[in-house]
């Protein structure tokens, strides 16, 4: 495991190195990817599984966001809507990687988890939904911390809220379809991240630490108070339902 890590991330900066690092949004998404990789490798592991997928699932959380750095080099824009997928960025430039470590099947099993973690996949291989699942979940838990520790801006300035989103958010469904045209999206969209995590023990985690209640707190400064009001129900709704099953069993309802 340790020769099959070093030899990742050793290509992983290898890569990145030819991007500007002086750049703190380049910097931002080398921290995000070492988080992530670190975090499927633990759920892996909490999941049970041998050696060899858990080093697929480093993998995973390696690649899943290398699309990110061209995205930012050529558009200087993360939104997807406004750019270009970064999910099938990502599938394209993962061949800049040595992965003949790797068996054939399960390279193309990896690559294709990471191009679908940014919209649904509807196909029945396992191995893919598998590598899926574990990158949605680390991906959704290094987002919460990096939204509680007040990494997220605000970057639009409008008042109110759009229903929709605020009726999914109660729902707990993905919010990644939307752009934010309001403060209050924005708020609810990166808060959004806390339930995007649908494993028990990341989650408890997470109600433990009541990053919930922190993240919150961090958006409350940036909202009127008939904003503010809107959001925190919102949210006291989340925390009420935070370990409904009905609402959180299934990952595939995020898609």
């Amino acid at each position: 495991m340790k020769d099959f890590v070093q030899n990742i991330n050793h290509q992983f900066y290898a890569f990145v190195s030819k991007y500007d690092l002086t750049d703190d949004n380049i910097i931002r998404k080398i921290v995000h990817t070492n988080t992530v990789a670190d975090t499927c490798f633990l759920i892996a592991c909490e999941m049970g599984l041998n050696q060899n997928d858990r080093e697929l699932a480093y993998l995973s959380g390696v690649l899943h966001d290398i699309g990110r750095f061209e995205q930012w080099k050529l558009c200087k824009t993360y939104n997807d809507h406004k750019s270009v997928d970064h999910g099938d960025l990502s599938y394209d430039l993962s061949f800049e990687f040595d992965l003949s470590m790797v068996n054939e099947e399960d390279r193309e099993n990896v690559r294709l988890a990471v191009k679908y973690h940014t919209k649904q996949y509807t196909g029945s291989n396992k191995r893919i939904k598998l590598f899926n699942k574990i990158i949605l979940c680390a991906d959704a838990y290094a987002n919460v911390l990096n939204t509680a520790n007040g990494a997220q801006r605000m970057t639009v300035n409008k008042d109110g809220v759009t229903n929709e989103i605020l009726n999914d958010f109660k729902l707990q469904k993905g919010l990644w379809k939307y752009s934010p045209e309001t403060k209050v999206d924005r708020a609810l969209m990166l808060t959004a991240c806390t339930y995007y995590v649908r494993l028990d023990f990341l989650k408890k985690q997470i109600a433990n630490a009541n990053l919930i209640d922190v993240i919150a707190e961090n958006f409350a400064q940036y909202l009127n108070d008939d904003d503010k009001k809107v959001y925190f129900d919102a949210v006291n709704f989340l925390k009420l339902h935070y370990f409904d099953e009905n609402l959180t069993g299934n990952l595939d309802s995020l898609q």
